[in-house]
């Protein structure tokens, strides 16, 4: 399994915004449309910083999805992030359920 993960630093007024955007367009559209999606999270880890986190059954999934969302935040959602502070993807060693 591997994970993809943004770092996002946000206005706190935009937050709300931003999930709605990704729940209505960036989910359904593009991300859930790409080959072995497991999961897909967002999580706010600070008054300003977001993190979109997203599980993949292969490190080629992972690693194409990187590109569709840094893609899709810089040309959809430039009003709403101040900075893409990282984006990256990686295997994931452990995980307990």
């Amino acid at each position: 399994m591997y994970a993809r993960f943004s770092h996002y630093r946000i206005k706190p007024e935009n937050i709300e915004p931003m999930v709605r955007q990704v729940e209505e367009d960036f989910y359904p559209n593009y991300l859930a449309k790409l080959p072995g999606l497991i999961a897909h999270h967002v999580v706010q880890i600070a008054e300003e910083e977001i993190i979109s986190l997203s599980l993949w059954a292969s490190q080629d999934s992972a690693e194409a999805s990187v590109a569709i969302a840094v893609k899709y935040a810089r040309e959809n959602m430039a009003d709403t992030f101040d900075e893409i502070i990282h984006s990256g993807a990686g295997r994931v060693l452990f995980v307990k359920r």
